[in-house]
């Protein structure tokens, strides 16, 4: 969790684009669209344990979004997410592994 966020940080301090994280455990969707109004955020990462939370996580993405179009103070025409779904231990070790390397960050610019 945290290494993959420093991970996250550090690639977007390569390209000179600052990356802030913020782990919220709990909160209602209003709050959710007050944080990110008052905090500009246009890109949010969730997790899903297994395919039955995955579709409970797109449906919420989806009312969030609607929500956000609805808000005043809302300054974008769109809001990313992405929803990230398990990864066992080895395929996770592998990835933070490449990025790890030189040639880990050459190869994902590329992409």
């Amino acid at each position: 969790g945290n290494e993959l966020l420093g991970l996250t940080a550090w690639l977007g301090s390569v390209e000179r684009v600052p990356v802030q994280s913020h782990v919220l455990e709990s909160a209602d969707d209003h709050a959710l669209v007050e944080f990110l109004c008052v905090h500009r955020v246009f890109c949010l990462i969730a997790g899903a344990r297994d395919q039955a939370a995955l579709k409970d996580k797109k449906a919420w993405v989806e009312r969030l979004r609607d929500q956000l179009a609805k808000d005043s103070r809302w300054y974008l025409p769109s809001f990313w997410s992405i929803i990230m779904e398990p990864w066992d231990d080895s395929t996770l070790a592998r990835v933070i592994a490449q990025l790890k390397q030189p040639l880990g960050y050459g190869m994902a610019r590329q992409a």
